[in-house]
């Protein structure tokens, strides 16, 4: 039998309570902007996913496109994994621009999940016309400092982004999982999983 779509609630705070049930995700269910899982009032862990799939890359006067991401597989995955934990959870997605990492450090998550290109000296972000920002490893250490550092995990899901967890761990995460180099083939396609 096919398992029925969760059906989120809005609340007033534009916050979505998703039931905690047996019945996982599925490809038809929307996901709003922000997903509670299952009680926003209950406390527990906030987990933060951030997500970059620029529309255009800049490099002086060439455009180029980036390589699209699943992130909304990743996501689905993700949102699917929270549900079926049972545990009272805060969980929030938002696009990776400087604006929302800044918002969602402040706020205090306890974990922070990115997902987007990287390369040794950067993470590629998003502006807020969707163009490709590539965020120094420096600008990541001084915005996570800059918010009080309550994060006791980031994951980042990027390619060449060991430079970028060293500047997480240096800013005073405890736990950094990143990418050393480029890796081809098979693990790259299940990256996150």
């Amino acid at each position: 039998s096919t398992p029925a779509p969760i059906e989120p609630s809005p609340q007033a705070n534009g916050a979505t309570t998703v039931p905690n049930g047996n019945a996982p995700a599925t490809a038809s269910t929307r996901l709003p902007p922000i997903v509670a899982c299952p009680s926003i009032s209950g406390g527990g862990p906030r987990i933060a996913y951030l997500y970059s799939v620029p529309l255009i890359h800049r490099l002086g006067n060439v455009v180029h496109e980036p390589d699209v991401l699943d992130t909304g597989q990743e996501l689905q995955s993700l949102r699917k994994t929270l549900i079926e934990s049972g545990r009272r959870l805060t969980f929030r997605a938002e696009v990776a621009t400087v604006r929302n990492f800044r918002f969602l450090v402040t706020l205090g998550c306890r974990m922070l999940h990115y997902t987007g290109h990287g390369n040794p000296s950067c993470l590629i972000f998003e502006s807020e016309n969707g163009e490709a920002n590539p965020l120094s490893t420096e600008m990541l250490s001084d915005l996570f400092r800059a918010g009080g550092v309550r994060t006791q995990l980031v994951f980042v899901s990027a390619c060449h982004s060991e430079s970028a967890g060293h500047s997480f761990a240096a800013a005073g995460v405890p736990h950094v999982v990143a990418v050393k180099f480029d890796e081809k083939g098979p693990l790259r396609e299940n990256k996150g999983r």
